[in-house]
């Protein structure tokens, strides 16, 4: 599967989990016949969702494997990120970012930070 049918196919198991509104706006022509559609969009869960934030030491393991997990399957692991993701507390909470827990029907589903 080439990377593009990689992210074609990530996408649309995304938006198999969610009710996605999508309602256009505006719809610009550009230089060169480039088309612009300016959208509104609304997602809302097919499940129960929870996100809560986590405390440095929550669920460290499960952040960095669900990370491990994702990155490998559509990119390439590489030094920084384990770097990240063996210390988050230094990496991303001491710098003022933030991890949340994404959870859906009580199963942690996912985690970000920011």
């Amino acid at each position: 599967m080439s990377e593009k049918e990689q992210i074609r196919a990530y996408w649309i198991r995304q938006w198999g989990e969610f009710d996605p509104h999508v309602e256009p706006l505006a719809i610009t022509e550009g230089d060169g016949g480039k088309v612009s559609v300016r959208v509104h969009q609304l997602v809302k869960s097919l499940q129960v969702i929870e996100i809560r934030s986590l405390a440095p030491c929550d669920d460290a393991t499960a952040f960095r494997a669900l990370n491990e997990e994702w990155i490998t399957r559509y990119f390439t692991l590489e030094a920084k990120d384990r770097e990240t993701l063996n210390n988050p507390a230094h990496s991303i909470l001491l710098k003022g970012g933030a991890r949340r827990s994404l959870n859906c029907a009580l199963t942690a589903t996912g985690r970000i930070a920011h």
